[in-house]
């Protein structure tokens, strides 16, 4: 049995090659035309925000958009408001909302962030409370508002805002990144660099929304 010695470098670049062949994040979809969309939420479809048992936080997330449309899944949920088709999703909140906050808003995915409106709506579909764009913020990883429910309070409707599809957020990444190798005559070696990379985002009709329930009396338990 005969044994090649393979260069550092070619190792190096055979992962380094390895590891570009990631597939492409979903691009931003900027028109929708939905198929049979309705006038109002359906209720009966709300997806419901109360966990199995009472946790400090409860995460929910719902892909959105003209992907849901598949033969598997079916149409889009959509609506007909303003003027304009908007698919959209349906929460029902937590059974006993007293001390609880929600973050409520989309994911920043690799190319896109779905374009949010939320709303409140009371047990018939009738919007309590809307919010402005200046309640919307980048909290981590989610473009979102974050509010308490008040009383009348029953759903939660997510849907596709016009005005802010095909805009773009712009940021920077930064971070660290950790590579073990081995060299030789000196053994393995931990290498780290840093990541100072720009990102560019589009507001979509497609992507994912989210919604963390934090429970103040819940995380008091716990403590």
């Amino acid at each position: 049995m005969s044994w090649t010695r393979i260069p550092t470098a070619a190792l190096l670049a055979a992962g380094l090659a390895a590891g570009c062949a990631t597939p492409k994040p979903p691009p931003a979809t900027l028109s929708f035309t939905g198929r049979d969309c309705a006038a109002a939420p359906d209720l009966a479809k709300a997806v419901s925000l109360t966990p199995p048992k009472p946790k400090p936080m409860f995460v929910v997330t719902t892909p959105i958009g003209a992907q849901v449309g598949t033969p598997v899944a079916g149409p889009p949920a959509c609506l007909e408001r303003a003027g304009a088709q908007r698919p959209y999703a349906l929460y029902a909140l937590p059974k006993d909302p007293a001390g609880k906050t929600l973050m409520v808003g989309s994911v920043l995915e690799g190319a896109r962030i779905f374009s949010p409106e939320v709303a409140l709506l009371d047990a018939t579909g009738q919007v309590t409370r809307s919010f402005t764009p200046a309640d919307y913020f980048y909290r981590a990883d989610v473009y979102s508002v974050q509010f308490q429910p008040k009383a009348g309070e029953t759903y939660i409707l997510v849907d596709a805002d016009p005005a802010r599809v095909s805009r773009r957020y712009d940021s920077i990444a930064i971070g660290v990144n950790t590579t073990a190798t081995y060299v030789a005559g000196v053994g393995a070696v931990t290498i780290r660099t840093g990541v100072d990379a720009k990102q560019s985002r589009t507001f979509s009709y497609d992507g994912q929304v989210q919604v963390t329930v934090y429970d103040a009396a819940a995380d008091a338990k716990k403590k």
